[in-house]
C-alpha cells in the first residue's frame, strides 16, 4: 500500500515513461522512515520492465527483483561519514556506460543528504550534461545538506509524513496479510516486503465491486483488464483473491465477522450483502471454485473470464 503522495510521485514516473518525457535528475525528500526506499523500488521496477508497468513478469521485473539489473544502480551508504569521493567518481564513471538490456540507465543514491560538498560538486557535472539514456534519482532526508547548485538542476519531489488514515489503512492491509498467510511464515514474509501483490488485492477488489455494484457492461472492460498482456500472468492471484473475498460475504452474511480475512473491506461486503441472498452467495462462490478447472480444459482464458463474471453478475 502507498500513501498518495508516494501514489502520485509513482503515477508521475509511470506517465513519464509512457510519454517519453523523463527528466534527467530528480531528488525525492522526506524524513526517515516515509516510505522513500519503498517509492524508490517501485520506480526500479518501472524502468526495468519491458512495458514500463512493473508487471512483475517480464525477464526485466524479475532481473530487478533478483537484484541483476545491469540497468539499474543503488548506491547505499549509512555510515555517518558520508560517501567517499572515489565511489561517487565510480558511480559517474558508470553513467556514461549505455544500458544493456534497458532504454535508460537508472542511478539511485539513497541517503543523498550523506553527499559531502566535494562529492556533490563531482556529481554537477554528470547532472549538467547526463547521457540522454541516464536518469539520477536521489534519496534524502533533507534538501538543506544539498548544494542549491544540485538543488536547480533537479525535479525535487516531498515526501510528508502520512496522514492518520492512510496508517490505518496500512495496518489493515497488514492484518490482510497475516491472516492471507494462513499459518505459512514464508507466505506471510513474502506479502509484507511485497507491495505489488498488495496492490494488485486492491486493484482487483475494486474491479470486482464494480462488476456486482456497476451495469454489466463493465463486465466486459474488467475482463479486458484481467486478461491483457501485462495482468494475465497474475491471473492465478486474481482468482485466489476474488475467492477469499467471496468467502468473507458468506461468513458476513452468516454474522461471522470475526472470520473474515477482507477485514479493510467489510463495508463493501456489507454493502454486497444487502444485494443478495444467502444462496446467491453460495453459488458465487462455486461458480468461483469451478474457474480454475473451467481454465485446464478451455484455452480461450477470456472467455472464461468473461463468462464467469457474467455468471456471478446475474445473481445480483
Amino acid at each position: 500500500m502507498y500513501s498518495n503522495y508516494q501514489q502520485k510521485i509513482i503515477s508521475h514516473f509511470e506517465d513519464a515513461l509512457s510519454s517519453n518525457s523523463v527528466r534527467h535528475a530528480y531528488v525525492i525528500s522526506g524524513e526517515a522512515g516515509v516510505g522513500k526506499k519503498t517509492v524508490s523500488q517501485a520506480v526500479k521496477l518501472l524502468f526495468a520492465c519491458k512495458n514500463h508497468c512493473a508487471c512483475g513478469e517480464c525477464s526485466g521485473c524479475k532481473s530487478e527483483r533478483l537484484g541483476a539489473n545491469p540497468d539499474i544502480l543503488t548506491a547505499v551508504n549509512t555510515g555517518k561519514m558520508g560517501y567517499e569521493i572515489d565511489r561517487v567518481r565510480d558511480i559517474i564513471k558508470s553513467v556514461y556506460e549505455k544500458p544493456i538490456v534497458s532504454t535508460h540507465k537508472l542511478i539511485v543514491l539513497e541517503n543523498a543528504h550523506l553527499l559531502g560538498k566535494s562529492c556533490q560538486n563531482a556529481l554537477l557535472k554528470a547532472i549538467e550534461e547526463p547521457p540522454p539514456y541516464a536518469v539520477f534519482v536521489l534519496l534524502c532526508d533533507s534538501v538543506s545538506d544539498m548544494l542549491p547548485t544540485v538543488m536547480s538542476r533537479v525535479m525535487h519531489m516531498t515526501l510528508p509524513a502520512w496522514r492518520e488514515e492512510e496508517l490505518e489503512k496500512l495496518a489493515e492491509a497488514e492484518r490482510f496479510c497475516y491472516k492471507y498467510a494462513m499459518g505459512n511464515p514464508g507466505t506471510l514474509l513474502s506479502l509484507l516486503s511485497d507491495d505489488t501483490f498488495r496492490n494488485l488485492r486492491k486493484k482487483v477488489l475494486d474491479e470486482f465491486e464494480k462488476v456486482l455494484m456497476s451495469e454489466p457492461g463493465i463486465i466486459y472492460s474488467v475482463t479486458k483488464e484481467w486478461t491483457s498482456k501485462e495482468r494475465k500472468n497474475q491471473l492465478k492471484d486474481t482468482i485466489n483473491i476474488i475467492t477469499l473475498f467471496l468467502r468473507d460475504v458468506l461468513f458476513v452474511k452468516e454474522k461471522r465477522t470475526d472470520l473474515v480475512i477482507n477485514e479493510d473491506y467489510i463495508p463493501t461486503i456489507e454493502k454486497i450483502c444487502e444485494k443478495i441472498t444467502l444462496r446467491s452467495s453460495l453459488k458465487m462462490t462455486e461458480i468461483i471454485g469451478s474457474c480454475p478447472e473451467r481454465m485446464r480444459f478451455n484455452e480461450n482464458v477470456t472467455m472464461v473470464v468473461q463468462t464467469l463474471l457474467t455468471q456471478i453478475r446475474s445473481l445480483v
